[in-house]
């Protein structure tokens, strides 16, 4: 039986990321109403007063006619010309109401042009997470295609892996404007303005991964698998997102650069992935082959790869960035998936305190009646550190923030 290798193409460029920097104009002002002055109250008040005080003193005196009391309307012309100029003081800071309103929808019209340039640079973001980060039920087309083993060490890409959809930061970044005090804004601006920066802040529906170099190892916490009650009505399980790892793994990088191995007491459940060529060891073989790298306990691992562990230094940080990867002259990088077996006693050769170079272990535990803390407490090691524990729950992967999971 011959076999041919299968040699990548030139890698297919993502599309463009979405990015950049856009400003938001600050909400309208509240019109503020001039201050009212004293006198502005008392000359009407006294104008009534000297009217009606007329009326009844000509009433009482029985005069019927203005000829004598004719002197007193210059007056109350004086004091109404004063009454009107000391109320109309200010009335140029007044905002009509039809001015105001003009002034909303210029500012909502911006406002929506800014929102459809933010959401284009959203969609970009999104596309180009997608290029990278497929779906698991589409895996299954990237065998054979030009995407296949397409990632090699160094590349953006190299070992970051999709654990599931949710909000993602927005990568464009959006400059927000000094704001006044709340009693100082608009309503309806303010309002529109705040709605704005909360929705506009996160990507929906977005690929969320993890960078399996950046980390010694990862916990995924919940229920291990389905139970007979629950297989009429499938439901995610930590082993389900495990598989949906090493589909990943294997349809986007190249066996030479990534092996895969499996530690589980029930080998039969992970029939499917040792045939997988980065499941099978380069060199050891056997009577069946390529030795599979799927051990029925972290002693069996430690007894056929001690070696090659202990050639490997302690794992620290890379020194690159986000992406970038390490040397690519760097050994292969071996990702091991603990199901759910053994104690921290029998892992510890394994793991070391740390964890080993260019080795990621991803530990499934089962939620306990405690849950996911006490998870983490029956399996204390490499992994399970409180910033790289992820449970799931109700079908949703959530990541460890403090005392809580978001």
């Amino acid at each position: 039986m011959t076999t041919r290798p299968f040699v990548p193409p030139p890698r297919v460029p993502p599309p463009e990321a979405g990015g950049g920097k856009i400003a938001v104009e600050p909400p309208i002002a509240a019109p503020v109403p001039p201050p009212r002055s004293i006198w502005g109250i008392v000359l009407p008040i006294g104008l009534i007063v000297g009217v009606v005080g007329f009326i009844i003193a000509m009433y009482v005196s029985g005069q019927r006619s203005l000829a004598t009391g004719f002197a007193i309307f210059p007056l109350i012309m004086l004091m109404s010309m004063g009454g009107m100029l000391f109320r109309g003081r200010g009335a140029a800071q007044k905002m009509p109401w039809s001015q105001l309103e003009q002034y909303r929808r210029e500012y909502f019209a911006r406002l929506d042009e800014v929102r459809e340039e933010v959401q284009e640079a959203a969609r970009k973001q999104w596309e180009h997470r997608r290029h990278s980060h497929w779906a698991p039920s589409e895996l299954v087309s990237v065998a054979g295609s030009p995407r296949m083993w397409e990632r090699r060490p160094g590349d953006p890409e190299f070992g970051v892996v999709r654990l599931g959809t949710g909000r993602v930061e927005l990568a464009m970044t959006i400059d927000k404007p000094q704001i006044a005090a709340a009693s100082k804004i608009e309503p309806a601006t303010g309002h529109a303005l705040r709605k704005f920066l909360l929705q506009q802040r996160h990507v929906r529906g977005m690929a969320r991964v993890v960078w399996l170099e950046r980390n010694p190892g990862i916990a995924l916490v919940g229920e291990i698998d389905c139970d007979e009650r629950s297989r009429e009505e499938p439901t995610a399980t930590v082993r389900g997102v495990a598989r949906s790892m090493i589909c990943q793994l294997a349809a986007f990088h190249s066996p030479a650069d990534l092996q895969i191995m499996i530690v589980t007491s029930a080998p039969d459940r992970w029939d499917w992935a040792k045939w997988l060529p980065h499941c099978q060891h380069t060199e050891a073989r056997d009577g069946c082959g390529e030795r599979r790298l799927v051990f029925s306990s972290p002693a069996d691992l430690e007894a056929f790869a001690g070696d090659e562990l202990l050639d490997r230094k302690e794992w620290t940080p890379p020194a690159s960035g986000l992406h970038g990867g390490p040397d690519p002259s760097a050994p292969p990088l071996w990702v091991i998936f603990d199901d759910n077996c053994g104690s921290a006693e029998d892992w510890a050769g394994v793991t070391g305190k740390r964890g080993v170079g260019r080795v990621c272990f991803v530990r499934l535990a089962p939620q306990l009646s405690g849950g996911a803390e006490a998870a983490a407490a029956s399996h204390r090691g490499v992994g399970f550190d409180p910033e790289t524990t992820y449970r799931l729950e109700g079908g949703v992967l959530r990541k460890r923030v403090g005392a809580g999971y978001r």
